[in-house]
């Protein structure tokens, strides 16, 4: 997960709601369990290496958002489907 600030594109820290659930020690928390290769390093080799991690109709969401025009940048629940549900 990356957070980039909506205006000026520089990285973020996690918020406080994120952060604490980085800790191992947690019976629910947000860290990677990919090792050997790690999921950073899966994905910085891109092609198959990236495309292991994630199936295909992830893959096709994350296109989906990240070619998105800008006036539809925001919050959303999508579906499966790429349709947006109501909040």
């Amino acid at each position: 997960m990356v957070l980039i600030h909506k205006d000026t594109g520089e990285l973020l820290p996690a918020p406080p709601l994120l952060t604490q659930y980085l800790d191992e020690r947690r019976e629910c928390n947000l860290l990677e369990k990919l090792v050997s290769p790690s999921f950073t390093d899966r994905l910085k080799a891109g092609g198959k290496a990236a495309k292991d991690i994630f199936p295909e109709p992830i893959r096709n969401l994350g296109r989906f958002i990240a070619t998105a025009p800008k006036k539809n940048a925001y919050p959303k629940i999508i579906d499966e489907f790429l349709e947006e549900s109501p909040f």
